[in-house]
């Protein structure tokens, strides 16, 4: 197995995925392929990564989920697990205590986010248009769109969606609210 990783500008990455080949990932934890956007992974394009999942690894690069203490995003794959995403599936899934668990719509979750304030300049209208454009990706990509925060004061935060084909991609974050 050969792994390829790149720190290479997310804009490359097309030129990337077209000489990859037989790449794959490292070996997924209970069943989880997750992308760490901070760099780029590419697989050979036969294989069976969805387009959705590299689309939000570049639409969240450098974006920071607002909280007590702000966090990245990281994307995850989950190859068709069936049915639609609930608390306890994806929590199974991604290793979370499903006891504390709270579910939000996707615009509900983002919408501090993607509000605008004229008061945080041109960076802050940038940073909330982004947001905006992610949530759109969210909704044109993705079905059966959820949001489960897991946890009270540290929370592991999912938007989870089912593609087409039936797998399940989520963004997680992390948030602190106490």
């Amino acid at each position: 197995m050969r792994i390829c990783r790149s720190l290479l500008d997310p804009s490359l990455l097309v030129p990337i995925l077209a000489t990859a080949t037989a790449c794959e990932l490292p070996p997924a934890r209970d069943g989880i392929d997750l992308f760490d956007v901070k760099s780029v992974v590419a697989r050979d394009t036969s294989t069976d990564t969805p387009a959705i999942v590299l689309r939000l690894a570049r639409a969240t690069e450098g974006l920071l989920m607002m909280s007590e203490s702000d966090h990245p995003f990281a994307v995850h794959h989950w190859h068709r697990p069936g049915g639609t995403p609930s608390a306890g599936r994806v929590a199974a899934l991604a290793g979370e205590d499903a006891r504390a668990v709270e579910e939000l719509s996707v615009d509900e979750f983002f919408r501090a986010a993607t509000t605008t304030h004229p008061e945080n300049g041109p960076d802050g209208l940038a940073t909330a248009q982004r947001f905006r454009d992610l949530v759109a990706l969210l909704h044109s990509e993705l079905q059966d769109l959820r949001v489960f925060r897991y946890g009270r004061i540290d929370i592991d935060a999912y938007v989870v969606g089912v593609t087409r084909s039936g797998d399940w991609v989520a963004l997680s974050t992390k948030q602190v609210e106490t």
